[in-house]
């Protein structure tokens, strides 16, 4: 075991001055397991006939890829502003896709004014009697996990659903009462 450590801090030096390895293979490694997603992405919008999600996915891929790429091109101090940007934008961008599109962990349902829902009129994110419900300006009810996602139903249970209901009986309590300041 003693002669495996000698034998890895012999080749520190080497991998460490290796044009070959920070150049070619290290980028690669990188970027290439992105740049196949992002031409699968494009596959499926070219197959399906359909340019959304497809593309949208695809310019997670892309985005991620090029932000890598000038990443290990330029050294840390001479990174420009605009790469930080770029970068906390694709960051939040693929947050976004992933938990919104991907995973369905928000997914904004519709509803017609009246209609009490499946939960009935003491339901989160129901209609009450005025014809309000949870969204504020929208006729919608907020689902924040899809039905297929069991793992994440104790989430909805313990954290989604009493705060849309708190939303909703404070609105309700601040339309029907007069708060006056002392």
């Amino acid at each position: 075991l003693a002669s495996v450590s000698n034998q890895l801090d012999d080749a520190a030096p080497v991998l460490r001055g290796s044009w070959t390895l920070h150049n070619v293979v290290l980028p690669a490694v990188a970027v290439l397991p992105l740049w196949w997603k992002f031409l699968q992405t494009l596959r499926q919008a070219w197959d399906s006939g359909r340019r959304w999600p497809h593309l949208g996915n695809s310019l997670k891929y892309l985005w991620a890829a090029l932000v890598i790429l000038y990443g290990m091109g330029h050294r840390e101090g001479k990174r420009s502003w605009w790469w930080v940007v770029s970068f906390l934008l694709a960051v939040m961008y693929q947050i976004w896709w992933d938990t919104v599109m991907d995973w369905e962990l928000l997914v904004v349902v519709p509803r017609r004014r009246g209609n009490d829902g499946p939960g009935g009129p003491d339901a989160p994110g129901a209609v009450d009697a005025e014809g309000s419900d949870s969204c504020v300006g929208l006729v919608c009810s907020i689902s924040s996990i899809p039905a297929s996602a069991y793992i994440l139903l104790p989430l909805q249970q313990y954290v989604v659903v009493p705060v849309v209901d708190r939303w909703r009986r404070a609105r309700h309590y601040l339309s029907t009462h007069r708060i006056a300041l002392r």
